[in-house]
């Protein structure tokens, strides 16, 4: 009855049939080989080589994905073989649905510039892109070469050497966000290779709904902002150590006006006091000399005076 109903075939139109009119015209003659040497050393198995599926013929013409499984059974001296066709439509549809899901969630997952990771409750890997198991050897403590089935949290706990606080510090933020004390959680780290200096930062974001706690494990390098901040930060030491330099210069300047208008002063104050003193000296000078010529003066006028005097007396 259950192949009666996946082909939508009365019982009636079934009796003294062979299996092959069960099936597309293409399959029949391969068929009557594959039941003949099926027949002597029957025995329970489901028909078909494993990922293969089989195709019924509908009454309307239409082939229909099917799952046959085969059983022997003896009565009376006769051996039958019993013959179970279930049609596999919805089923295969909502397999086909749930691969295109799966190819897009993929998708999204290499599409980010991000080395990704899907963890479930306990810390074990689900799913990873390609970025993640392509990562390389040097983890620096925080291993994600690791694949699907493993736990990172194990792993990460087991970090020993470089980098084995930070592994320590990023599984105790994923802990903390499976466990629902954090929302989200994230961390930069220093990653260097042999090659050349890199820094990465961590993030962890859950699944958002209902259901077992799933997270997200995202390491995203950032190692050209790093060297970007590197040399930012050189610059800017460049720069405030030419400021107190030319600041120095500037002081040593300032200093050097001061000691000159100082100097300069000085002078002014010598020369007026020279001047100050030669005027008092010239003066001087004037009135010694004037003194002298009107005592010279004084002496000369007498010595006529007293001449013409004895002139004039009588002898």
């Amino acid at each position: 009855w259950a192949t009666a109903a996946a082909i939508d075939k009365s019982h009636a139109e079934l009796i003294g049939q062979t299996m092959e009119m069960l099936m597309p015209e293409r399959f029949r003659h391969r068929h009557v080989q594959h039941r003949a040497e099926y027949t002597p050393t029957a025995k329970p198995r489901p028909m078909g080589d494993g990922g293969m599926t089989l195709m019924a013929l509908h009454k309307d013409s239409r082939e229909i994905p099917v799952e046959i499984s085969l059983s022997n059974l003896v009565t009376d001296g006769s051996a039958m073989v019993i013959s179970s066709i279930r049609d596999i439509t919805e089923r295969q549809r909502a397999e086909d649905e749930l691969r295109q899901s799966q190819r897009f969630a993929q998708s999204t997952l290499e599409a980010i510039p991000a080395s990704l990771a899907v963890l479930d409750e306990t810390g074990t890997i689900i799913s990873t892109n390609s970025s993640w198991l392509n990562f390389g050897a040097d983890n620096c403590g925080l291993p994600i070469v690791t694949g699907a089935g493993a736990n990172y949290l194990a792993v990460c706990d087991s970090a020993v050497g470089d980098g084995a606080e930070e592994a320590a510090r990023f599984a105790a933020g994923i802990r903390d966000v499976i466990r629902g004390r954090t929302l989200r959680f994230s961390m930069e780290y220093p990653c260097h290779s042999s090659q050349e200096q890199r820094w990465f930062v961590g993030y962890v974001t859950p699944f958002m709904g209902d259901g077992p706690r799933h997270v997200v494990i995202a390491h995203l390098d950032i190692s050209q902002r790093k060297r970007a901040e590197q040399v930012i930060r050189r610059l800017n030491e460049e720069l405030e150590t030419r400021v107190r330099e030319r600041t120095h210069e500037l002081h040593l300047v300032n200093e050097e006006l001061q000691r000159q208008v100082a100097a300069r002063r000085r002078l002014e104050e010598e020369i007026l006091s020279v001047s100050e003193r030669e005027q008092q000296r010239i003066g001087q000078d004037l009135h010694v000399d004037l003194g002298q010529q009107l005592a010279g003066a004084w002496l000369l006028s007498t010595v006529l005076e007293r001449t013409l005097a004895s002139q004039d007396a009588p002898e």
